[in-house]
């Protein structure tokens, strides 16, 4: 069954869309040769932090 989204869902969507783009832009401005994914596990931790959410990710390793 497909599940329709309510006009505020979509807005959280959207929302959450932004903050995820802006994060991975960062990531990738910041990213260097020899930088391991914990390395870039942290700086998306910390720009998640800033925003005021939690990372789906975080937690699951």
């Amino acid at each position: 069954m497909i599940e329709l989204k309510s006009k505020e869902d979509i807005e959280k969507l959207r929302k959450a869309n932004k903050i995820v783009a802006e994060i991975l832009q960062i990531i990738k401005e910041n990213t260097k040769p020899g930088m391991t994914g914990v390395d870039l596990d942290e700086i998306a931790r910390k720009e998640a932090e800033k925003r005021g959410v939690k990372p789906a990710f975080l937690g699951l390793y």
